[in-house]
Order: C-alpha cells, then structure tokens, then sequence
C-alpha cells in the first residue's frame, strides 16, 4: 500500500491506525484506511467526495457504504470519539503506551526563542538556530 500524498515514513499513518486499533470501537478498525484518508482529506484539503457526513440518526447505516459513498453518522461518531478519549484519558493518567509517546514527541521539540524586534534566527538545516 502505498503512503498517503508521498508520506515516505508513514509515521502519521502508523499513528492514526494505532489510534484506531486501541482507542476507538473496533468496528472502526476495518475502516481504517478510508478512514485515514478522510482524515488527511479534512486536515489537507477539505472532506472528500466519497465520504457522506450525516446528522440522519440513521445509525444502521454508520461506517456502511452507500451508494458509493462511507456512511458516517456524525452523532455516533462523536460518541465513539468521546469513548476514544475517555480511553486515551485513562491512558495518560496511568502513563500508558500514549502518555509516554507524547512525553517522547515533546523531548523532541526545539523551541528557538527571540526578542520580537530582531530578525528571527534561521531554520536553515546549515546554520546553528540558536546563535545570531
């Protein structure tokens, strides 16, 4: 399978399908690259046309393809989200599995700071970001 849009890690993608494996009802899991693609669709570009988000109620026809389309019932989807952070909430309160990747992603970070008034240091890969 090829990486969505030339991701060449596909650490985004491995990240999101973890999210769905653990946290969300696992009749999301199946769905899992439609659903990765839409997500990448909304954060990049805007909601695909293969998605139908409806407030219907129709809960029947949730995460079922119509008529070409991925059924999603926005109501049901927020519960399950909810559910989903209830989860990742517990986890973060016992220093689980994503308590300990986000303290991991955030040693990572680099935070350059100047005064407002300067010139802002490069970013360029060559130069030292924390030396004028």
């Amino acid at each position: 399978d090829e990486d969505f849009k030339g991701e060449k890690d596909g650490v985004v993608q491995r990240r999101f399908d973890s999210f769905i494996e653990d946290l969300m009802d696992p009749k999301y899991e199946p769905l899992k690259k439609p659903l990765y693609y839409l997500r990448c669709d909304i954060v990049h570009v805007g909601i695909g046309k293969k998605v139908a988000l409806s407030k219907s109620g129709k809960k029947d026809k949730h995460l079922q393809e119509v008529k070409g389309y991925l059924w999603i019932d926005t109501g049901v989807f927020m519960d399950d989200l909810n559910e989903a952070i209830r989860k990742l909430h517990q986890d973060i309160q016992a220093r689980g599995k994503y308590y300990t990747n986000a303290v991991n992603r955030l040693r990572e970070l680099t935070f350059i700071h100047w005064d407002e008034d300067e010139e802002p240091p490069s970013l360029s890969p060559s130069e030292d970001p924390y030396q004028k």
